[in-house]
């Protein structure tokens, strides 16, 4: 039993790995998303920029 279960956190410890390698912080990107959130401007509540900054963000994790 404790084999077992030695080898599943074997197995997360792996996959976190994996997962923390392809999640690295990319300041340049990172740098970029924020110029173009400001580039939209004043962004008030019900405003066209702040449904045009919507957008984009939601384009970004979609692409991601």
């Amino acid at each position: 039993m404790f084999v077992c279960l030695g080898l599943g956190w074997s197995a997360d410890a792996d996959s976190l790995a994996r997962q923390t390698a392809a999640m690295k912080f990319d300041s340049g990107r990172a740098y970029e998303d924020l110029r173009r959130q400001v580039s939209f401007g004043p962004r008030p509540a019900g405003s066209a920029p702040l449904a045009q900054c919507r957008e984009y963000i939601l384009a970004q994790l979609k692409a991601a």
